[in-house]
């Protein structure tokens, strides 16, 4: 019955923030010549220190295109570059947004392979997604292809974080139907991601979480979503946790999102010869394995960060991903498709959807519709 209603939460949440009805584009009058941009000249506090702007845009000259950009999503690695809590190279001003999807309006002479009406998300990292238009070289986006049905609010969170879900499941460790995983951050967009497209490869995700006051919401929710056991981070060192996994393989795979001690817990529990893989450093917590899992277990410990692997693989591999992604988005059979769970904020009320997006337990992904 809680399940029933559970999905039933999701379709009605998922009818009123992504239906396609609201979808609506505004013509962009190309003689306006103007754009509204988020942009920051100083590192702090993001709502102190974003502020939203007009600029001109610039002639469209030859190998350039103009985008009209639709959604674009709030993920902490923005933030955490305006706060300097991660750093990463940049430049100021900056124009804030890792994701989002856009549509192509116009293009230059000597622009092959986009046109107008194709929908693009960044080519790399620093394109500033929180923007309602850009003139940009076309090598700095990439054309979306085989996404009709696909809602944009989805495809505004292709390039990066379900990329990474994707990675993370098929670069380090060889899984077969019937294998576990175990993940902290689990109830995040990668985490999500990671036990859906798991669940529908027939793989076991354990997911760890904060606790939190609407734990068996979030338990049951993440369950919908293909989790096979949800459990809090405390619950983690406790006989409990291992007679409720006794019956399980261990885990081949652990993955890390958030450090501290929850990451010695997931390392404890990886079976001989498994992999643990950090893959965000957001969090800035340290992560300590004891010596004796590392003599006893032989586990590896690796790192991913999608930067690199976008600068070691092609444009036409990071297609193919895309594609895939895309397909399982498509998919509508329960238990083997993707699924978002997102709320929608205008762009003209950026400061409202980074107050959302700094709530407690904030339970869905903060996106930006740059057209309202």
């Amino acid at each position: 019955m809680l399940r029933r209603a559970t999905s039933s939460l999701i379709s009605n949440f998922s009818s009123k923030f992504l239906s396609p009805k609201r979808f609506l584009v505004k013509n962009f009058k190309r003689d306006a010549q103007v754009a509204t941009v988020a942009r920051y000249d100083r590192y702090g506090d993001p709502s102190k220190v974003i502020r939203l702007e007009q600029e001109t845009l610039p002639n469209l000259e030859p190998k350039k295109v103009l985008v009209q950009m639709l959604f674009a999503s709030i993920n902490p690695y923005d933030l955490a570059l305006i706060e300097r809590t991660f750093k990463m190279p940049s430049k100021l001003p900056s124009v804030p947004g890792l994701e989002g999807v856009g549509k192509i309006l116009e293009v230059g002479e000597g622009v092959h392979g986009l046109a107008a009406g194709d929908l693009v998300v960044p080519a790399k990292h620093g394109f500033g997604t929180w923007r309602t238009h850009a003139v940009c070289d076309s090598d700095d986006l990439i054309k979306v292809e085989n996404s009709d049905g696909v809602k944009p609010e989805y495809l505004a969170n292709l390039s990066i974080n379900t990329c990474t879900a994707l990675r993370l499941l098929e670069d380090f460790v060889k899984l077969k139907e019937g294998d576990v995983i175990i993940q902290n951050a689990g109830n995040g967009q990668i985490g999500s991601a990671i036990s859906q497209i798991a669940n529908g490869r027939g793989i076991k995700t354990i997911s760890v979480i904060r606790p939190r006051p609407d734990h068996a919401e979030v338990t049951e929710l993440l369950k919908v979503y293909g989790s096979y056991i949800v459990v809090p981070e405390d619950y983690l060192p406790t006989q409990d946790f291992k007679r409720l996994i006794s019956d399980l393989p261990k885990p081949k795979l652990a993955l890390n999102a958030v450090g501290g001690p929850t990451v010695t817990e997931m390392a404890r529990n990886l079976a001989v010869g498994g992999t643990l893989v950090t893959y965000s450093g957001v969090f800035n917590k340290s992560i300590q394995i004891p010596t004796s899992v590392l003599l006893h277990n032989n586990i590896k410990l690796k790192g991913f960060w999608l930067n690199r692997w976008i600068e070691e693989n092609s444009k036409e591999e990071r297609t193919k991903m895309f594609n895939t992604l895309i397909g399982l988005m498509k998919n509508k059979k329960p238990g083997e498709g993707l699924r978002l769970w997102s709320e929608v904020h205008k762009f003209s009320n950026l400061s409202i959807a980074l107050k959302s997006h700094y709530e407690n337990y904030r339970p869905r992904k903060i996106l930006l519709n740059l057209q309202l």
